[in-house]
């Protein structure tokens, strides 16, 4: 670290703070001027090693013209001698050890053709970087190529490439050609990156729809909270060599902190409920030397519902999030799927509800478990769901059947059920929707029960049920014969008893 002192004590840390013998106070009278250029390299190590990110070294770390070093000094004592009744002292000190001559950068026509795909004239060039305070250097040789002096406060433009962005950027990035190679076109890579592309923003489309708004958080993160990490995931993080701040030192490993850090900053300025998504890139070390990259989409709902949109709603807004997942994977055709609890450290109580189709899992849901939304500076309940892009895409069909409006009414039933309190409901609901027949159109359930009055370890689960048949109109014997084998094919497999009988739904919405 580069210290200023005197002979006996240190008065600053060069490019970062000043101490306070070198401050100024109302009892000063005499000020001695100091202006410097810094090693940007010795000053952004020392500040990040010290935690001290100070305006100085910000400009100091990013380099300072060294040509100007004299002007800023000159300019401070004039300011200084209007403002305050100065006085300017006679004597200038001038130590500029090592000061080297401006470096020409060559640059050759050709190499500039073939980075940007276009042709520059000689004097489109020259013009160019001239705009730029980038003088030419002599005349264009037979080569075709020429050199050129940068300023000395363009510290960035050290090699031939670094002159040809400067080019482009003057002559403008639109006239630059896209160009695709024949290698490229078609290839399986690209095509992929193009289906997972138009699926990400269709997913995002979707979200929106159902009333989520999307958000953009950082893939930069500080310390990962544990409670999103799988067990022995903690050495499965990617760590930035050389982090802009504490805050920005990993890769996020889930997309759901960012998402209820956001939820927390819409809360705290007034938002009475926030509906966010997200779609982003999640990283993982394992495994060496690159890790893997998956896409998740983020749904987080935390607030308190608003009375004139949702009168009577309840604070708990797990149904709210399931129905956004099922009406999401719905809208893009995969209905065939299952639900069942899984347990997992980010949600409330370590229990959330998994959805899958084919062996893979499509989501992740529950209540944001307390821990997490501490770690996130979220005061209120939120609940989320964590949908995997890549097993979304594998299980959307290829080519999806249109299926014309009904011409015959549904007739509807209400069943309720008795089951052993760990009976999954998912489970409960794939018996009923094979046990239905062809009939049966929809499964919808609406209430669970637990009471004294039901038994000791069991629970009334109750659903709506929808019966259509494509080519009439359905008497009510088919549907009490349909809802009697449901109901035998539920007590063969769960072990179900009705509760108060099947009832007739044509009053309820």
């Amino acid at each position: 670290m580069l210290l200023i002192a005197d002979a006996k004590k240190p008065l600053a840390l060069a490019g970062i703070m000043g101490g306070l013998p070198s401050g100024v106070t109302d009892a000063t009278t005499r000020v001695i001027l100091e202006s410097a250029e810094f090693s940007p390299e010795l000053t952004r190590d020392a500040a990040r090693s010290l935690g001290l990110d100070t305006d100085a070294s910000q400009r100091f770390a990013q380099g300072v013209d060294p040509d100007a070093v004299a002007t800023a000094l000159d300019e401070t004592a004039r300011l200084l001698a209007e403002t305050a009744s100065g006085q300017v002292g006679e004597g200038v000190a001038d130590l500029w050890p090592g000061k080297k001559e401006p470096r020409p950068v060559r640059l050759r026509r050709a190499r500039l053709t073939r980075l940007l795909g276009m042709e520059v004239d000689r004097a489109a060039i020259v013009d160019s970087l001239a705009t730029l305070e980038i003088a030419s250097n002599g005349a264009w040789s037979g080569a075709d190529e020429a050199t050129f002096l940068p300023p000395s406060y363009r510290k960035d433009i050290e090699i031939e490439e670094d002159l040809i962005e400067e080019v482009a950027r003057v002559v403008g990035y639109d006239r630059i050609p896209v160009r695709v190679t024949g290698a490229l076109e078609g290839s399986p890579d690209r095509a992929e990156s193009g289906r997972a592309s138009a699926l990400r923003s269709r997913v995002i489309r979707i979200a929106c729809g159902l009333g989520f708004d999307e958000i953009l958080s950082n893939a930069l993160v500080g310390e990962i909270p544990r409670d999103v990490l799988a067990e022995g995931e903690e050495q499965d993080l990617w760590e930035i060599q050389n982090p802009k701040s504490r805050e920005l030192k990993h890769l996020r490993s889930s997309i759901l902190p960012g998402m209820l850090q956001a939820a927390a900053r819409n809360l705290n300025h007034g938002a009475r409920e926030v509906r966010l998504v997200e779609a982003g890139t999640v990283f993982h070390a394992s495994p060496p030397p690159l890790g893997t990259e998956r896409t998740q989409i983020g749904l987080v709902i935390a607030g308190l519902p608003d009375p004139w949109i949702e009168p009577g709603a309840t604070p708990d807004r797990y149904l709210v999030v399931k129905g956004a997942v099922e009406s999401l994977l719905g809208a893009l055709g995969i209905d065939s799927r299952k639900s069942g609890p899984y347990h997992e450290r980010c949600w409330s109580g370590g229990a959330g509800l998994s959805i899958s189709a084919d062996g893979k899992t499509l989501a992740r849901l529950g209540q944001v478990a307390p821990q997490l939304l501490k770690a996130t500076g979220l005061e209120r309940p939120a609940w989320a769901a964590v949908l995997d892009l890549s097993a979304i895409a594998a299980a959307v069909p290829a080519r999806r059947r249109f299926t014309p409006l009904p011409k015959y009414p549904a007739v509807k039933r209400d069943l309720a059920i008795v089951v052993d309190r760990g009976v999954p409901q998912g489970e409960v609901e794939q018996t009923i929707r094979r046990g239905g027949g062809r009939l049966l159109e929809s499964v919808r359930l609406f209430d669970v029960f637990e009471g004294e009055q039901l038994g000791s370890g069991k629970k009334s689960l109750a659903y709506a049920l929808e019966f259509r048949s494509t080519d009439r109109t359905l008497q009510d014997h088919e549907v009490d014969q349909a809802v009697q084998e449901l109901v035998q094919a539920l007590a063969k497999a769960h072990g179900a008893t009705l509760r108060g009988g099947v009832e007739s739904a044509a009053g309820r919405p």
